[in-house]
């Protein structure tokens, strides 16, 4: 339903930018210098700090939370039965082995999982399975669905995205993480840490970096305010009122840069811990835009 509403960023957008310009060049930039310059400073901190200190945080407050709860998922997904029951769907003439399935996991004499299953499979039927991308595209599937459910309520919605997308840009995230899951050199604290670097990592040190961004920001502009306001009937320009109006106009574009990043970072934030089903706040909905889209796309370069 949400992405009918599209629009309502595009709207967002434009309004931000006709109030600020207009709302500033009404007060006069005697009244909004001192916050122009906040919002220059206030941006650029916020973003050096945020972007300097934001994995600090992550393994100082995060990285212990993700790495037990991708344990827990582990130690929840059954992958053996997840893959028989792929196999037995596609109706290949046999009935697949759970047991003989397991035992490909568990192998290590260097050849992928999937590959293993597929030269099960064929071995099986005494005859190769018609196209083998099919085959193995089943399986990765298969891979997606019986691990990302049981993330469902051990993780966060952003994090079972970023994993969907990890396995399907490249289907050795997979391949790596069953030889994790099956490793019998490695304990399942340390099969779990690895697993976590290939997909929990990066998105949440990404939700932790725009928090900080946004803390941030909130804190210098506050003590920005307070300067301002102390200063306001101190501060004099010497300008006439259409000079006043118009640089008043002209430093209310600094504010609409810093306002229009902090609106797309709340965006993201929104996407990111909604899982893409809250309102218009998704990705299907973003790129629908004509304006946004922009600002959304190159956020990190933003902040």
């Amino acid at each position: 339903m949400g992405n009918h509403f599209w629009w309502i960023l595009d709207v967002c957008v434009i309004a931000i930018i006709v109030y600020v310009i207009h709302s500033n060049a009404k007060r006069g930039a005697t009244k909004v210098l001192i916050l122009g310059i906040g919002y220059i400073f206030a941006s650029l901190v916020a973003s050096l700090v945020a972007s300097a200190g934001a994995e600090s945080v992550y393994e100082s407050i995060a990285l212990r939370s993700n790495i037990s709860s991708v344990e827990s998922v582990n130690e929840k997904v059954d992958l053996p039965t997840a893959f028989k029951k792929a196999i037995d769907n596609e109706h290949y003439g046999l009935t697949c082995d759970r047991d003989a399935v397991e035992k490909i996991l568990y192998s290590d004499d260097g050849q992928s999982f999937d590959e293993g299953l597929y030269d099960y499979v064929c071995s099986r039927i005494d005859k190769p399975v018609f196209q083998k991308t099919y085959f193995l595209n089943s399986i990765r599937d298969a891979f997606i669905s019986a691990y990302g459910e049981a993330m469902d309520k051990k993780m966060p919605a952003y994090v079972r995205k970023s994993f969907e997308k990890a396995v399907l840009d490249d289907s050795n995230v997979m391949r790596n993480m069953v030889r994790l899951l099956y490793d019998r050199k490695k304990s399942a604290r340390e099969s779990a840490t690895e697993i976590e670097r290939l997909f929990a990592r990066t998105p949440t040190i990404e939700v932790v970096r725009m928090f900080l961004y946004l803390i941030l920001f909130s804190v210098v502009m506050v003590i920005a305010a307070v300067i301002s306001a102390i200063l306001q009937n101190k501060l004099f320009l010497n300008l006439t009122k259409s000079k006043e109006r118009l640089f008043g106009g002209i430093l209310g574009i600094m504010e609409v840069v810093a306002m229009l990043v902090m609106f797309t970072i709340f965006v993201r934030l929104m996407v990111l811990l909604g899982g893409g089903h809250i309102f218009c706040f998704s990705d299907e909905s973003i790129s629908k835009t004509v304006v946004f889209h922009f600002l959304y796309n190159n956020l990190p370069t933003l902040i």
